[in-house]
């Protein structure tokens, strides 16, 4: 079974999150349907537990290089079905699922 930690503290809970979170399960159960994908919430980051972390910046301890809300910025080092995706804000990290999916061969 594969795990998608979705990380979010009650500061920086989003919608958008919760999106991205699904998203990359839909995907991925499309790409593999015999690979079960769940998804858990955490409070915390600890990439030495297996799966896919997803979280902003700010959650996963990644400083962006701006400090403007608005500015996107993603962050994406998965190996072996293991690793982060992250981004500065909610929809930075919804781009960092796609921008990941893209990279497994994914297209829209």
């Amino acid at each position: 079974m594969s795990i998608i930690y979705s990380v979010q503290s009650a500061v920086t809970a989003s919608p958008t999150i919760a999106f991205a979170s699904c998203e990359l399960q839909r995907c991925l159960n499309r790409l593999d349907s015999d690979l079960p994908i769940q998804i858990m919430e955490s409070s915390q980051y600890n990439l030495t537990e297996p799966g896919l972390w997803l979280g902003l910046f700010s959650d996963v301890g990644l400083t962006p290089r701006s400090n403007h809300p608005f500015d996107d910025e993603i962050h994406v080092d998965v190996e072996g079905g293991n690793g982060l995706i992250a981004g500065a804000n909610p929809r930075s990290l919804l781009m960092a699922v796609y921008r990941y999916l893209g990279e497994l061969g994914c297209r829209w």
